[in-house]
């Protein structure tokens, strides 16, 4: 008796076929408000990525699904940067929780791809999609950012000090050297905050003056799931604007 077993793989015709419903997919998880329910059908996408990872198209995906995001993260952040002040962190607090949301889901329905990039010495999707929000959306805009936060930092009634934590701790998930742009902010809500080597021998000359940062006193915070700053942009700031 013959085997009846439909073959999972994939032509190239067909990956063609496959792809602009994948791509739907991640266009729609992308668009999705917070605390919304995903409409894409998880097992559906799954299985077509797996038979696109299986039939030798692994690096094409991750390709052109890198592509779609990256288009989308530059447009938030073309957004952001003709945001006024006023409406900076409103808009940079949602755009980051959809986005990291939207992470979730394309890293669920991606598993075998992303299993595909770690066995080729690859980070995986999670973290490559950390490092390409913080080059597109976080970088171009947090100096702008920081200096509403500072600004906004003990006014309880413009920024909820729950917001202000939330943006806060996902900087310095992104690249703790962020912390260098105002290292007082930062102690507010991460008070073993990591700074340069320069910084911290500049800090350490302030408190010989008698000027003690209080801030080390205040009880630690952990935070789940940190993502390793790039060590090619881990010392890229080294000054902070008091």
């Amino acid at each position: 008796m013959g085997d009846n077993t439909e073959d999972p793989r994939c032509s190239k015709a067909e990956f063609e076929k496959i792809w602009p419903v994948l791509r739907k997919a991640v266009e729609e998880l992308l668009q999705q408000l917070p605390g919304h329910y995903p409409t894409v059908s998880y097992e559906k996408h799954f299985s077509l990525v797996y038979r696109c990872v299986l039939s030798g198209f692994g690096w094409e995906l991750h390709n052109r699904t890198s592509v779609v995001i990256s288009d989308h993260l530059q447009c938030n952040s073309s957004t952001l940067s003709k945001t006024s002040d006023d409406e900076l962190i409103d808009s940079f607090d949602l755009c980051s929780q959809q986005f990291f949301e939207a992470v979730s889901g394309i890293v669920a329905i991606f598993a075998h791809l992303d299993r595909f990039l770690q066995s080729k010495s690859e980070e995986g999707m999670k973290k490559d999609l950390y490092l390409m929000f913080d080059s597109l959306v976080a970088e171009p805009n947090v100096e702008r950012l920081i200096s509403c936060l500072r600004r906004a930092k003990d006014d309880f009634l413009s920024v909820p000090p729950s917001q202000m934590e939330r943006i806060v701790t996902l900087l310095y998930k992104l690249d703790t050297a962020y912390a260098s742009l105002c290292p007082e902010l930062f102690r507010r809500f991460i008070p073993a905050v990591e700074l340069p080597v320069p910084l911290l021998e500049a800090e350490v000359e302030w408190n010989n003056l008698g000027f003690v940062n209080t801030a080390d006193s205040e009880s630690k915070r952990s935070f789940e799931d940190p993502v390793d700053p790039s060590p090619s942009r881990s010392a890229k700031r080294f000054c902070a604007d008091f």
